[in-house]
């Protein structure tokens, strides 16, 4: 249980009292693929395109689509979007304290009293967001298992090479599909994209309302673009603004250290109220490196550690995009993570003063697509694998007290009750999945065969051996391949 749930509730119960479909972050909160010139407003729901022409007149259509905008309507007439799935499957679980993202995103305090004066705005209206993530560029060192040529250099090069995976009934990562679907990125130097363009036409107007800018990629450590809004920020200070980076830090050293210089120069100079480096990994050790393909596991662990050691007010937040591949070895990702938490949890950061509480966090969404690499193909065995996650969190949750004349202390320092809501919130969407078959995308059968597929091409294309990787996971694998040819 969240400690502050009566906030989720709250905010639950002003929702649906516009709509039980109603969400502010289809307002207040974009992202935006600069590279590909695509938006969505949160990173569950698919992109779309951002018309040339709309953009062109009106930089505020990076966020202001006419298409997002008609999604907004649905909202508003007690309709659910299709693209917000996520969040209906947790709502339908109808847990009194499991709350899905439309409640948290929501419940945000960045939102300030939107809740109230949003439903009063025409719903066409331009709105000037108050949480911005962006890329400028789809160029990366990695290609994650899941991920896609538009958002990776490495996979397109892999996908021109060989192709797209053949996992039938469809292909995956099809470079022609991406095309029709208007997701391929534009073949032009950053500085010359008109949606870059555009984005920094918008900045001016929208700085001063945003509480969170945050850039992400590709691999945003390798676009210089990256450097320029650390930069425009020192020269132009956002005391209310918060901004954050993700990355997979797995760059060379001399990102690593701009990136720490950047850092603390935003700091010395008050240029931003706070800062995050969100990051990925979710799994241990050589699991996790046959997930993020170009990971080195040990250099990530050093880099996230760095980072805290050598910028002392930032925090680090782990997302960690929950698969089948994330299940049989969570739990030792998980105690890497703990030893992190305690090695920077000190006495001088056990209040709420720099950090507060937290110096890392820990996100656990759960993959839906590829569907075939979700956790919900698997069978029930592995639920005990999450299980097993559940309890090592709840057993090592943080613990607060009273020390007279100090205030709120951590008496016992852990995961956050964040982490246990969020990996409760998994097991029981995962749970629903496999043991009730109810949630799914695609009938299971399709995606276990289409899972099998996937694994023997990937291993003839990366030179990767699964079954050495995941010998646990070879009795399913053969399951796969037996029973869903």
């Amino acid at each position: 249980m969240i400690q502050n749930d009566s906030i989720f509730r709250e905010t639950r119960e002003k929702l649906d009292t516009v709509s039980t479909s109603f969400c502010l972050a289809k307002w207040n909160q974009v992202t935006v693929h600069l590279n590909s010139g695509t938006t969505h407003s949160c990173h569950h729901c698919p992109p779309h395109k951002i018309p040339l022409e709309e953009v062109t007149k009106n930089p505020s259509a990076l966020h202001n689509t006419e298409e997002k905008k008609n999604t907004r309507k649905l909202m508003l007439n007690n309709e659910r979007p299709s693209e917000c799935n996520f969040c209906w499957r947790v709502d339908d679980l109808k847990q009194e304290r499991i709350f899905s993202d439309r409640i948290k995103k929501s419940a945000a305090t960045w939102n300030g009293d939107t809740i109230n004066t949003i439903p009063q705005l025409p719903w066409d209206a331009d709105v000037a967001p108050k949480y911005i993530e962006m890329d400028f560029s789809n160029t990366c060192n990695f290609k994650c298992i899941y991920c896609s040529p538009n958002f990776s250099t490495t996979w397109l090069k892999e996908v021109k090479e060989h192709g797209p995976h053949r996992v039938e009934p469809f292909f995956f990562n099809s470079l022609d599909s991406m095309k029709w679907e208007g997701k391929m990125p534009l073949e032009v130097a950053e500085d010359e994209n008109p949606y870059v363009q555009a984005f920094w036409k918008w900045l001016p107007d929208i700085i001063g309302n945003l509480h969170n800018i945050r850039v992400t990629g590709g691999e945003p450590l390798l676009s210089k673009n990256t450097f320029k809004l650390i930069d425009y920020f020192i020269d132009h200070p956002q005391p209310n603004c918060q901004f954050d980076i993700n990355s997979n830090l797995g760059v060379p050293d001399a990102s690593i250290d701009k990136l720490i210089n950047g850092i603390n120069r935003l700091y010395e100079n008050k240029a931003i109220k706070e800062m995050i480096i969100y990051t990925s990994c979710e799994a241990h050790g050589a699991k996790a490196e046959y997930i993020r393909h170009g990971l080195n596991y040990e250099r990530w662990l050093k880099n996230v550690d760095r980072i805290l050691t050598e910028c002392p007010q930032v925090k680090i937040s782990v997302m960690c995009t929950y698969n089948a591949l994330s299940v049989t070895s969570f739990k030792d990702f998980l105690s890497d993570m703990l030893v992190l938490i305690k090695r920077h949890v000190t006495p001088e950061n056990r209040g709420v003063n720099g950090r507060g509480f937290f110096p890392i966090d820990l996100d656990f969404p759960y993959l839906r697509y590829p569907d075939f690499l979700s956790a919900w193909i698997l069978t029930e065995e592995y639920l005990k694998y999450i299980n097993d996650c559940v309890e090592f969190i709840q057993q090592n949750v943080f613990e607060f007290k009273n020390v007279y004349n100090q205030g709120l202390r951590m008496s016992k320092v852990g995961f956050s009750d964040y982490a246990l809501h969020d990996i409760r919130r998994l097991y029981e969407v995962l749970q629903n999945a496999i043991v009730n078959n109810t949630g799914r995308n695609n009938p299971v059968e399709m995606d276990r065969r289409s899972f099998h597929k996937f694994i023997t091409e990937n291993d003839r294309r990366r030179g990767s051996n699964f079954i050495e990787v995941f010998p646990e996971m070879a009795e399913f694998y053969e399951f796969c391949k037996k029973n869903y040819r």
